[in-house]
């Protein structure tokens, strides 16, 4: 993103097909695409045991922008998402795809590792609501009573009418609302 050329391309929502979004990615890079789908790890229960899953952060969506391929259009280019095996259309308001506002998709890549997984945030404070993303206690919501040096955040869990304490690290968090 040195030069402004980035920035200057929107980025577009394709809808995709159900259980379709590797067919749909592997065929829209095929064509030139450049795409992002970013995603969550959240643990589920499930067999009396805990596994970790990726979610979609945006589940049956895609953002897509057209490649820089100076021979085809970016209207012609578009019109081919529409036609991509796992794609059901693009996200319009009228005749015309509509684009995302710019800015939007590259302060969540900035948010993302390299690999499209969602970073938790890293202005954690003391008192704020937190949701645990881990097992066992995984969506219950406490409040965080002090951040260690490391990195090492405490929370506060009501369980039962019973303050518990644990520890857990900020990775593990979200913040609610």
């Amino acid at each position: 993103m040195s030069d402004g050329s980035e920035m200057q391309r929107p980025w577009y929502v394709a809808q995709l097909k159900p259980n379709a979004g590797a067919i749909a990615e592997r065929n829209l890079r095929r064509q030139g695409f450049e795409l992002f789908a970013p995603f969550e790890d959240c643990s589920v229960r499930g067999a009396r045991q805990f596994r970790t899953v990726r979610r979609p952060l945006f589940p049956g969506y895609l953002f897509v922008r057209a490649s820089v391929d100076a021979s085809v259009s970016p209207a012609a280019a578009l019109r081919s998402v529409n036609g991509t095996q796992g794609i059901v259309r693009l996200v319009s308001f009228g005749a015309q795809p509509a684009p995302v506002p710019p800015g939007f998709v590259e302060a969540l890549i900035r948010r993302c590792d390299e690999g499209g997984r969602m970073l938790p945030p890293q202005t954690l404070c003391e008192g704020d609501q937190v949701r645990l993303a881990t097992a066992p206690f995984v969506d219950m919501v406490g409040s965080i009573e002090k951040i260690s040096a490391e990195r090492r955040v405490w929370v506060l869990l009501d369980l039962l009418g019973t303050k518990v304490r644990l520890s857990a690290s900020s990775d593990n968090l979200a913040l609610v609302g």
